[in-house]
């Protein structure tokens, strides 16, 4: 089943503050791959992030992004981590309409984090008041407000 406009604003949106955030930090350039579809075959395992990104240049060798980002409207099913997991991602974004929560693999367990371990600097509840805004336009204003205060 296709994704559904809210679905699909609220990725775009996401995407626009995280990226608006990460130039205003001067951080390291970074490649967002949108719906990027990471398949392994030797483990059987596939998935399409609704964003992702990878640090620095894209090269051959990256074979997965770096953090996954999931807007996720319905809850049950598969585990999206376990998913990721078995890709070789180390870190899940979800954003679930009014907080994002971050989640880091070590070996095959996951936990909540409170930061990135790819963008340390950026804060998600500074993001999650920025996502409150009616617009894409009008979260990447709200953000660029409150980093100016």
């Amino acid at each position: 089943m296709s994704p559904g406009r809210s679905h699909e604003s609220d990725k775009k949106k996401l995407a626009r503050v995280l990226e608006a955030y990460a130039d205003h930090l001067g951080l390291a350039p970074r490649e967002g791959l949108g719906s990027w579809t990471v398949k392994r075959e030797e483990v059987r395992r596939g998935a399409e992030a609704d964003e992702c990104y990878v640090l620095g240049p894209v090269t051959d060798a990256h074979v997965h992004p770096d953090f996954a980002i999931e807007v996720v409207y319905t809850s049950g099913g598969i585990s999206k981590l376990d998913v990721w997991g078995g890709l070789g991602v180390d870190e899940v974004w979800f954003w679930s309409g009014e907080r994002l929560a971050i989640f880091q693999r070590a070996g095959a367990s996951w936990s909540a984090a409170a930061r990135s371990r790819y963008v340390p600097a950026i804060d998600p509840a500074l993001i999650a008041r920025s996502m409150g805004a009616p617009s894409q336009v009008a979260a990447v204003k709200a953000l660029r407000a409150a980093l100016a205060a």
